[in-house]
């Protein structure tokens, strides 16, 4: 699968994202190619910033930002685009507009979020244009909270979902990012 878009609408961004070498750069795990891939590292590194810049302006294709539940994806979904904005990378001509559970840059759907807890009832959802699905903070490390029952399995079955419905039937790539 073809990672960049052809022509993407804000070429500039790559270069700004990945030139400091004290922060996270997704090219190399990117170019493996693997369906299910894990980012386990430290915090502050740069991993879930990386990966949301890439997806909003380079990536080909739509992606699906995941949380495990409904008030970690909401939190996520409405403050996604701050700290693109604080570091000077959001393009001072990009128009992003959230609407709903899906993210708009220049008119076109780019991120839909979703959280997995709810993720059972989107089993008729097809989301054909989806290259990409990012589960952001898969590793729980709060005390009050717990992984999901079958947490595993909703997983793969979201990932099935999202499979299923792919004109071309090139199969979706998972990012898993953790500290």
């Amino acid at each position: 699968m073809t990672l960049y878009c052809e022509k993407p609408t804000y070429p500039m961004v790559m270069p700004e994202l990945t030139k400091n070498p004290l922060y996270y750069n997704g090219i190399r795990i990117q170019s493996y190619g693997a369906m299910l891939n894990l980012l386990y590292g430290g915090r502050g590194t740069g991993k879930t910033f990386y990966f949301k810049v890439w997806c909003l302006f380079v990536a080909k294709g739509e992606t699906v930002w995941m949380r495990r539940y409904e008030n970690e994806i909401n939190d996520a979904r409405d403050k996604f685009c701050e700290d693109i904005i604080s570091t000077g990378l959001m393009p001072e001509d990009a128009n992003v507009e959230l609407q709903g559970n899906t993210l708009y840059l220049d008119g076109q759907p780019r991120i839909h979020f979703v959280a997995l807890s709810i993720s059972m009832k989107k089993k008729s959802v097809p989301y054909p244009n989806v290259n990409w699905i990012i589960f952001d903070e898969f590793i729980e490390t709060r005390v009050n909270r717990n992984y999901l029952p079958n947490e595993a399995e909703m997983l793969l079955e979201f990932i099935s979902t999202v499979n299923r419905y792919r004109p071309d039937r090139q199969e979706v790539r998972t990012f898993l990012i953790g500290n």
